[in-house]
Order: structure tokens, then C-alpha cells, then sequence
């Protein structure tokens, strides 16, 4: 007995120590790496993961693990409120379950997706004062049971995890709000010119008209920054969840340049489609962040485009890849400009004042690529146009 006392105190020690670890960085990645390996080794289990609380959707959402080739899969699988998760999460209470597959909200979609048989576990509530940050996990206690002590040690260091884990959120949501209050400013200023300009008598009918266009166009802008701002936020911080499935990337395509066709048509542009692949091109990975990629590469087509101009939709089928190229023949970039296109805010000199735009929307982009284990290039001529090539694998996993 005083020889177990002795180790549990070692490993209150410890924990103590990775407290001043986590503390020591603001990189949630690096957080959830350390928490996941930690509680492994101090409970001796044969895997452990987080899952991620998302307040906006109720949702929880596997963000971690100590195996990547679960890791993987695990950001593949939706998480059920029904399951032993969504109960630690509901109850904001710890579990032992000895017997997983004696339990009756255990189940068995995770153990097939992974090919993982789960014996027992231990999972408890990651708080900071009432509110939930997520759950920690940990799998097989490795010849034995899990106990009482080991369900404490978990729950003393899932505190620390959730004091860690939301100081980087704040530091980062704190730094970013700061951006997004200094973009803000340009647009708001513009309507408060206009509104008090607004209220002069002498002004013309068309005066007045034109005013009143130059503020539904600032605040449109407004609009599309703070859902620009929105979404990078969440991909930056983790918080996105990304959904994986089948789908017909030609109709995806399709789709989108049926969503755009009013905008093009208005500019006289024409937009064309040409599949390299004779069949269909069946892609895997999240629709809708395809989607919203695809959208912004063509509304971009578009709106830097030339009256009368083109923009023309490439997709290539390769043996692991499927690319898909837009190119079109507008107002095109300087060389030497293409790669700040990934920095938040920046937009190309030459087009900054007369055409509106976020400055986020490649940003986004790329984040998403990049979860998607993809990539994006750009070529440009000042003139000639631009072409942007992104590629994702045909079965894409979460990074």
C-alpha cells in the first residue's frame, strides 16, 4: 500500500510539471499533443484522445489522439450525445467502464472505423469553473482494470488541460479580434461620412443615390469580412469541424458556377468546365469546404475579371491525386506579390482601391487545404490573368 501511495504522489508531481509545460506555450496543437501523451503514460493506458467542445453547435468532436493513424480517423466520426462521451460531456462527470461492450451507451461505430477492439476506459470532463472545454479519454488500461486514483489523476490534469487550452484561445482570439477591429474601421468610417453627408440639404437626387450605393456596398463589405473573419478564426483555432464524404467532383463544380452565373453574367463573362477524366471524378473529403474553396476561386475569377473576359475550370484526375485549375484572363497579379496572398488582409496593390475585398478569402482557402492535406498554387501575369491549381488526395484525411 505505502509503496502505490508513493507512485500516485509521484504522479501528482508530475502533474505539476506538465501544468508548467502546458502553460509554457499558446499552441493548442502542441497542448493537445502534450495532454494526450501525458495521460497515456500516467495511467498506463494503451491510447488516449480530446474531444473538443463546440458551444455554437452543441457538439463534440474528436481533436486529438496519441496514435496518428487513429487520429486520423478519429476527425472522420461524428460524435453521438447518446454515446459515453456525450455523457461526460452532459453530466460534466467522470466515468469507469470496465467492460465497454457491457455498456449500453457504447458504440461500436468508432471500434470499426478504426479496427480497434476498446476494452475498457476512463473518461472525464475537461472544466473551467462550469464551462466545458471537452473530454479526455484513455483506452485499455494495460493488463488491469482502471481505478478510482486513476480516474482522479485523469480528472487533476483535464483541469489543467482546460486552463491551458482556453488561455491560447483567448490569446489568439484576442490577438485576431485586434485585426479584425483594425479592418473594421475603413468600412465603418466610410458610412459614418456618408450617413452625416446624407443629412445635407442641398444635395442632388443623384447625389444622394450614389451615397446611398457606396454604403450598401461598404456594408456589404462589412458583412463579408466578419464571415470571412468567422471562418478563419475557427480553422485557425481548431473549432472547425470538417465532415468526410463521397462525392461527384464534376457536379460539385457544376454547382458552384450555377451560384456565380448571375455575377458572371453581369460582367459578360463566360465560365467553362472541362473534365480531363472521361469518367466521373469522385472525390472524399469535406463537400462543403470544397465547396466553399471552389466558390471563392470562381467569385474571385470573376469579380478581377475583364468585361467580356472568361474563366475557365480545369479538373485532372491523377493516380492520387485530383486537381482542379481556374484560370482567368483579368486584371492578373505581380510576380512578386503572389506569395503575400496568403498573409491575412493583404490584397495586390494595383487592385486595392478599386475593387472590394476581405483579404482573407486565399487565407481561408489554404487553411482549408491544408486540413485537407492539399495544396493550392497561383501563376499570374499583370494583365494576362491568373490560374489557381488546388489538389487534395482522392481520400483525403484531417491534418
Amino acid at each position: 500500500m505505502e509503496v502505490t501511495n508513493e507512485l500516485t504522489v509521484e504522479k501528482y508531481k508530475s502533474i505539476f510539471q506538465i501544468s508548467n509545460d502546458l502553460a509554457s506555450t499558446l499552441d493548442i496543437d502542441s497542448i493537445l499533443e502534450l495532454i494526450t501523451l501525458h495521460a497515456m503514460e500516467l495511467v498506463n493506458a494503451e491510447v488516449a484522445s480530446i474531444l473538443l467542445y463546440d458551444h455554437n453547435k452543441e457538439q463534440l468532436y474528436f481533436r486529438s489522439a496519441t496514435n496518428m493513424k487513429y487520429h486520423t480517423g478519429l476527425s472522420q466520426i461524428l460524435v453521438q450525445k447518446e454515446s459515453l462521451a456525450g455523457w461526460v460531456a452532459e453530466h460534466r462527470e467522470p466515468l469507469i467502464i470496465d467492460d465497454a461492450h457491457e455498456d449500453g451507451r457504447f458504440s461500436d461505430h468508432v471500434e470499426k472505423k478504426l479496427k480497434y477492439q476498446t476494452r475498457n476506459l476512463c473518461i472525464v470532463p475537461m472544466l473551467v469553473k462550469t464551462k466545458l472545454v471537452g473530454v479526455l479519454e484513455v483506452l485499455n488500461k494495460r493488463n488491469t482494470n482502471f481505478t478510482p486514483v486513476d480516474q482522479d489523476i485523469l480528472s487533476t490534469l483535464g483541469t489543467q488541460a482546460a486552463i491551458a487550452i482556453e488561455n491560447a484561445r483567448l490569446f489568439h482570439q484576442s490577438d485576431t479580434i485586434a485585426d479584425l477591429v483594425h479592418e473594421l474601421r475603413t468600412p465603418l468610417n466610410a458610412i459614418n461620412t456618408i450617413s452625416y453627408l446624407l443629412l445635407r440639404s442641398e444635395l442632388t437626387s443623384d447625389q444622394r443615390n450614389t451615397f446611398v450605393s457606396t454604403i450598401q456596398s461598404e456594408t456589404n463589405r462589412l458583412s463579408e469580412l466578419v464571415s470571412n473573419f468567422l471562418d478563419f478564426s475557427r480553422l485557425e483555432s481548431g473549432r472547425e469541424q470538417f465532415i468526410m464524404e463521397s462525392f461527384d467532383l464534376h457536379a460539385l463544380c457544376k454547382e458552384c458556377m450555377d451560384i456565380v452565373s448571375i455575377k458572371a453574367m453581369d460582367k459578360h463573362i463566360g465560365i467553362n468546365i472541362h473534365n480531363s477524366s472521361p469518367s466521373t471524378i469522385m472525390a472524399f473529403a469535406d463537400r462543403n469546404k470544397i465547396k466553399q474553396v471552389l466558390l471563392n476561386l470562381l467569385s474571385n475569377g470573376i469579380k478581377y475579371n475583364k468585361e467580356f473576359g472568361t474563366v475557365d475550370v480545369v479538373l485532372q484526375e491523377q493516380a492520387e491525386l485530383i486537381s482542379i485549375t481556374v484560370t482567368d484572363t483579368g486584371l492578373g497579379i505581380a510576380e512578386n506579390e503572389l506569395p503575400e496572398l496568403f498573409h491575412k488582409y493583404y490584397r495586390a496593390t494595383d487592385i486595392h482601391q478599386s475593387i472590394q475585398g476581405t483579404g482573407l478569402g486565399l487565407v481561408i482557402c489554404k487553411k482549408i487545404l491544408d486540413h485537407l492535406n492539399g495544396s493550392i498554387e497561383i501563376e499570374s501575369q499583370v494583365n494576362q490573368g491568373t490560374s489557381i491549381k488546388i489538389s487534395i488526395p482522392k481520400k483525403a484525411n484531417i491534418l
